[in-house]
């Protein structure tokens, strides 16, 4: 029953998670780095700090005790994420939610869930699970190329004039590299929250309860996760606010509602961080592999729903959105091998 329990925690998630990013569609007037730098400082630095000293001042007292190696592994592996974010925003710039999310979530889903799995199951590790995790990852990667080929397919049918459309070809195949350096480093907070368990192992101890919160216990990891993942956003976001002077952004009348919305994405996001963490540790030892395709799987989803109803795919062609749902389908279905063999 824990383990059920578990599982819809991590679909509330994967909600959160394909739906944080709809907020920006919203916005008005600021530029990519305005809304991102309001976003990361929120959700990286100003919340997790507040969890930290307003609910778990205890974690201040256990870190020192912390091997110096871990905390150093798990910041590497947070400041790694926070490069794939910012690509992954970046992505989101140039290819819409619909095909940002699908590119992004699905390399995210294969390196996240196959790296704890593999390292978590060296000596239970036989042909037949090597057998089912290459076909998934296989269908994985199927599904990626399929839906960048929608969305190629989709660009190119909403532009008519040349000189536009080459232009549009170009930054269609810079999003496609960045989406998929996005996919491999942003499965690196997935790799965090795994080699951070001993951390949790330890502020679970320090907790003075029988029934320990597991929001605090998997905090001791976001932490240091986040607060690393932070730089890469604040560095890139505060170059272009200098750089392109669009800090000016801010001074304007009738920001209200962009601070709203861009602080409602962090908040939105940070929900998901917060309900992956208790629905992983939840769903015990397959957490972090099981647990993390699902959060991918229910993201892919909820991020083509907005897209949907964002209207970036009114107009296309049935040619393109039959290869956008098959690409999905491969997606889901690399998803579902994994999930089913563990059962």
């Amino acid at each position: 029953m824990t383990i059920i329990t578990g599982i819809f925690i991590v679909i509330l998630s994967g909600i959160l998670n394909g739906s944080f990013a709809a907020p920006t569609k919203k916005i008005r007037f600021w530029k990519w780095e305005n809304t991102w730098l309001v976003y990361s400082f929120v959700s990286m630095i100003l919340i997790p700090t507040g969890i930290t000293f307003i609910f778990a001042p205890e974690l201040l007292t256990l870190y020192p005790s912390v091997p110096l190696f871990k905390i150093l592994q798990i910041a590497f592996f947070g400041f790694c994420w926070g490069i794939g974010s910012v690509m992954f925003g970046l992505a989101i710039d140039l290819m819409g939610i619909s095909i940002g999310f699908t590119i992004v979530i699905g390399g995210t889903a294969a390196f996240g869930s196959l790296i704890p799995y593999v390292i978590g199951h060296p000596n239970n590790f036989v042909w037949t699970d090597d057998l089912v995790m290459a076909i998934a990852l296989i269908l994985t990667i199927l599904g990626i190329a399929i839906s960048s080929n929608a969305g190629k397919i989709r660009e190119n049918e909403k532009v008519v004039d040349i000189e536009e459309k080459s232009l549009k070809k170009n930054a269609f195949r810079k999003g496609l590299i960045i989406s998929f350096l996005a996919g491999f480093l942003s499965s690196m907070l997935n790799w965090a929250f795994y080699f951070g368990q001993p951390i949790a192992d330890s502020a679970k101890a320090l907790m003075d309860s029988q029934t320990s919160n597991l929001i605090v216990i998997n905090h001791s990891i976001w932490f240091i996760a986040l607060l690393a993942g932070s730089v890469p956003f604040l560095f890139y976001c505060g170059y272009l606010l200098i750089r392109m002077r669009t800090y000016q952004q801010y001074l304007k009348a009738g920001n209200g509602i962009n601070w709203f919305y861009a602080i409602l994405m962090a908040l939105i996001w940070e929900g998901c961080i917060i309900f992956y963490g208790i629905g992983a540790s939840k769903m015990g030892a397959i957490g972090t592999s099981l647990g993390w395709l699902i959060l991918m799987s229910m993201t892919v989803i909820f991020g083509n729903i907005w897209g949907f109803m964002s209207g970036e795919w009114k107009g296309a062609s049935l040619k393109s959105r039959k290869l956008m749902y098959i690409g999905m389908a491969f997606l889901l279905i690399g998803i579902a091998v994994i999930t089913l063999s563990k059962f």
